[in-house]
């Protein structure tokens, strides 16, 4: 089966109806579509964003996408104790903690974490997108 992929909708102004084109070895041109693929770019996409200053960022290699699945573990095991405690009685929970202000305190802090963790986990999730506002060349 098929995995349908949608394409995004651009207003008119948006849409890219001009061609530049390069003369490039044909090594050169694998190197480009590795590369556009290492940053899960299309070629296109790829060259309009180099050529406009910005460097996409690498995708996640295995070791890293270890990494961001122990993360994700770790916010689900974080989110279930919380969400535990949080519906725990007065009374559990200060049998299990034994004092009311450092429990609130603890929630507190947890709710922080995965609020971090959430923020961590987006960012390496964002797709590479061509920027609207070239960044200025160095010079």
């Amino acid at each position: 089966m098929k995995k349908k992929i949608s394409k995004k909708l651009l207003s008119p102004a948006d849409k890219r109806e001009t061609f530049i084109g390069a003369k490039v070895t044909a090594q050169q041109k694998e190197q480009i579509k590795e590369l556009a693929k290492d940053k899960g770019m299309t070629v296109s996409d790829y060259l309009l964003a180099r050529a406009l200053n910005y460097e996409p960022k690498s995708r996640l290699g295995e070791v890293e996408i270890s990494a961001l699945q122990n993360l994700n573990m770790l916010r689900v095991d974080i989110l279930r104790c919380t969400s535990a405690l949080e519906g725990a009685s007065l009374s559990k929970r200060m049998a299990i903690f034994n004092d009311v202000a450092f429990m609130n305190n603890w929630i507190d802090k947890v709710t922080t974490m995965v609020d971090r963790l959430n923020l961590i986990l987006d960012q390496a999730k964002a797709p590479n997108v061509v920027p609207s506002n070239p960044k200025p060349q160095e010079a």
